[in-house]
């Protein structure tokens, strides 16, 4: 039995994020110089054509072209990695008001990139992204006043700054100062400051969003939500959410499944080596699920995910090795596989492992420990072997 790694991840990374209110579903439109078409560009690295997107669109005074043509050029991205260009980019974007921009200008003069290092300015700039609720910014804040950098030193107001932060859900760093139940329900004022945090680019409350409309944690569980949330994450190259959003998109979550783009999506992670993607690509490539059988590039995915240690990919690999791959088989690297996923208590493994010893396969029959394996899952009542419902939630 082949087993999907299929799970849904939250993350605790603070990153670099852009703006970007928009949302796709669908084809894209065709004219070449709206914000959409320039995520698009970006998003299948035609970095060339997105920076020109961006660019044409800053010169209309876009806040959020101004971020995204600033990043590019922090980042070299269809360009020359030029740090002062980038400055001037991120100076017309915070004089628009963009928070993104005025935050990543303020860190900027906070190091003295690409301007000269300025402390008093980057704390105006964090303050103006902040009180927009920017939690990055927020944590600027904070760093600035428990450090003493441009100000008084002053440990409390640094860590009301962290609890601002903490509020949108900023996790990591913040840990030592907010550590919320994450039974607790989600209350409307955290919704509203989530999505508003979101919506000027945060991606950790996007994600956030997504879990909270997944779970119903507070909420009706809706999954057009959940992954419209993931989709303005995976636009932001959150690679975990790309692996989500490519699930929700496998099975139809909202809508009919659409195997093309869960395919699209799940190769972004895969790329990024997140190993959910790549065995959940690999799943699609062996099972020939809307794309053309490849064994070979399958078992590669498999065996990507699985040195890194993932059960799921383990065990595909397991069963490939048992079945044979393009016509040999491998027992001796079935069991090593397979022993190691069931050794991590995956159910899906655990009656592979018996069908070994049932069937003496690379090893003496033993039905002992075959009816020891077989008898796993039942016990685990876990519900991915038994048939129920294995959408899950990682909590890390």
């Amino acid at each position: 039995m082949i087993c999907r790694a299929a799970r849904l991840i939250s993350s605790t990374t603070i990153a670099l994020v852009l703006a970007s209110s928009l949302l796709v579903f669908g084809p894209l439109p065709a004219l070449a110089t709206t914000l959409v078409n320039g995520i698009s560009a970006y998003d299948t690295s035609r970095f060339d054509a997105a920076l020109g997107i961006f660019e044409d669109l800053g010169f209309g005074s876009d806040a959020h072209a101004l971020t995204r043509a600033s990043y590019m050029h922090e980042r070299g991205e269809g360009t020359e990695r030029d740090l002062e260009t980038a400055a001037d980019w991120y100076i017309a974007g915070a004089e628009r008001n963009g928070p993104v921009a005025q935050y990543r200008l303020g860190y900027f003069h906070e190091r003295g990139v690409g301007v000269d290092q300025d402390v008093t300015e980057a704390k105006r700039l964090h303050e103006l992204a902040a009180t927009k609720g920017n939690a990055n910014a927020a944590c600027g804040l904070a760093r600035l006043y428990q450090d003493g950098l441009g100000v008084e030193a002053d440990f409390e107001t640094g860590r009301k700054w962290y609890l601002k932060a903490a509020v949108q859900k900023l996790q990591g760093q913040l840990r030592a100062h907010y550590d919320p139940d994450p039974g607790s329900p989600a209350t409307p004022e955290l919704i509203a400051a989530l999505t508003k945090s979101a919506t000027d680019g945060d991606v950790n409350a996007a994600i956030l969003l997504a879990h909270i409309f997944h779970s119903g944690n507070g909420v009706a569980p809706e999954a057009k939500a959940t992954m419209e949330w993931f989709l303005q994450a995976a636009l932001q190259d959150h690679t975990h959410a790309q692996a989500s959003l490519g699930f929700m998109l496998q099975e139809g979550a909202d809508a009919e499944p659409d195997l093309e783009q869960a395919r699209f999506w799940y190769e972004k992670a895969a790329t990024a080596s997140v190993p959910i993607a790549q065995t959940n690509l690999g799943w699609l490539l062996v099972q020939c699920k809307g794309v053309e059988r490849d064994i070979d590039a399958g078992r590669q995915l498999f065996e990507q995910a699985a040195v890194s240690g993932y059960a799921y990919a383990q065990n595909n690999l397991g069963h490939l090795y048992l079945h044979g791959v393009r016509g040999g088989n491998n027992v001796s690297e079935a069991l090593t596989w397979l022993r190691k996923a069931a050794d991590q208590d995956l159910a899906a493994a655990q009656p592979n492992l018996g069908n070994v010893y049932q069937n003496g396969l690379g090893t003496r029959t033993d039905l002992g420990q075959a009816t020891s394996w077989y008898e796993r899952p039942a016990v685990q009542n876990d519900l991915i072997y038994n048939g129920g419902a294995w959408l899950r939630i990682a909590t890390g």
